[in-house]
């Protein structure tokens, strides 16, 4: 009971103190749990996991701020509950990844601008704690931008696990009409010999069975959803630096860079105040219950 009053005082304290990330929080969280009643309701397990993942994924970035030492301005959390909500809810719940084509590369960009944000943070907690040497500006965002591609590579190899062990597809497939490949040169001399005009494809199975795919091409198994992946999350670690390198060169002045540049703060020093009716009420109750729980 306490740690569970202790865990919703935490979550209010750190998103009731900017008022659109909280009402978008509540929001979000109620429409997620009305989902999962849903999905209960017409039996369709299989989404119900990702409604729980998503719960689950709104409370790191209260405790990011609060063992970090650090403070995410509220657009750029409000960014963040925004991509959790539609790679979990929107991209698998409702098929978004397959409806709308741009869907997933959106989210993509969006992950290297976010991420590069956190890898940041966690970089800046140790410059500042660390008074002994001081990064430099270049230092700095090259640190964020290969933390970011690493954390993106890491999603790469678990998408190509879950595809090769456990039968999934989060390596999207790509209709080509044209590749080349030296396995198809006779001379074994290392010569790619190209095949294109492809309109498309006959399986022929181990019985002998012809199988059209009902494709106009070839199907290629992934590499170009790899490849598009990383280098629209390296397009969204750019984007970030755009905001960064005047926020460093100004030494933390440059109000537009503001908006989406993590800071530090001593959340023991300067406790988080409620910045919402709902939140203060919310609080309010939870040390009522805090007191009873200690009278008894």
């Amino acid at each position: 009971m306490n740690k569970a009053l202790g865990f919703n005082k935490l979550l209010t304290e750190q998103y009731g103190k900017d008022k659109v990330p909280f009402y978008l929080y509540t929001i979000l969280r109620l429409g997620i749990i009305a989902l999962i009643i849903y999905l209960f309701v017409a039996h369709k397990y299989e989404h119900i996991w990702q409604c729980f993942l998503s719960l689950i994924m709104f409370l790191l970035p209260p405790y990011f701020e609060r063992f970090t030492n650090t403070k995410l301005p509220p657009l750029f959390l409000s960014f963040v509950l925004a991509f959790i909500c539609g790679a979990n809810i929107f991209g698998e719940v409702f098929s978004f990844y397959t409806r709308y084509p741009g869907w997933d590369t959106m989210l993509h960009t969006l992950y290297g601008f976010l991420f590069a944000g956190f890898c940041f943070s966690l970089v800046n907690v140790f410059n500042k704690e660390d008074q002994t040497f001081k990064l430099s500006t270049g230092y700095l965002c090259f640190s964020t931008v290969s933390s970011t591609l690493f954390f993106g590579m890491l999603w790469e190899y678990f998408e190509f696990f879950a595809d090769q062990c456990l039968g999934k597809d989060m390596q999207k497939d790509h209709v080509v009409d044209h590749f080349q490949s030296v396995m198809l040169d006779d001379t074994h001399s290392n010569i790619p010999i190209k095949v294109d005009d492809i309109v498309g494809t006959i399986i022929k199975h181990s019985d002998g069975t012809l199988e059209e795919l009902p494709i106009n091409g070839y199907l290629d198994i992934g590499i170009y959803d790899t490849m598009k992946d990383m280098l629209v999350a390296t397009l969204g670690v750019l984007v970030f630096l755009a905001f960064l390198i005047p926020y460093l060169k100004s030494h933390g002045e440059n109000k537009f860079a503001k908006l989406m540049i993590p800071t530090r703060h001593n959340w023991k020093e300067d406790p988080p105040v409620s910045n919402t009716s709902l939140g203060s009420a919310i609080l309010k109750v939870i040390s009522k219950l805090e007191r009873k729980k200690e009278e008894k």
